[in-house]
């Protein structure tokens, strides 16, 4: 059980259309990557850490030059 994601982030993404998330194999650090889409295509990213702590949630559009591709609508992940 996650509980509450936002406040969990400490992250108000508004409104979530599309979540993905991933288990990663990290040696002793195992994790979970999550990504969502807000309804203005926005992604985030956080993790979720063993021990049940989440970082975050990033502002990865922030970080991706141009709409080349378009408004992202939904997203999907694949773990290790």
């Amino acid at each position: 059980m996650f509980g509450d994601v936002k406040a969990a982030t400490a992250s108000n993404p508004g409104t979530v259309v599309s979540i993905a998330m991933a288990g990663v194999d990290a040696g002793a650090a195992n994790h979970m990557q999550f990504v969502a889409v807000n309804s203005a295509g926005t992604i985030y990213h956080s993790v979720r850490k063993t021990t049940g702590s989440w970082t975050t949630m990033g502002n990865v559009t922030t970080y991706v030059q141009g709409t080349l591709y378009g408004t992202p609508k939904s997203v999907i992940a694949a773990g290790d």
